[in-house]
């Protein structure tokens, strides 16, 4: 448990440096997920349109 507890601490100062030396700019990991989740939103879309076109 207290590995997992050092890794959070690791990320929580990572992504703190990361805000500080980059101000605006999202978290590398967070802008990958949110493609892949637009990705997965424009899938979604694509087949009710479909389904509805047909």
């Amino acid at each position: 448990m207290a590995d997992n507890e050092d890794e959070a601490a690791v990320e929580r100062v990572a992504r703190r440096i990361f805000e500080l030396q980059n101000p605006g700019k999202p978290w590398p990991g967070d802008a990958q997920a949110k493609s892949s989740e637009q990705e997965r939103y424009r899938a979604l879309a694509k087949k009710e349109l479909g389904t509805k076109e047909s």
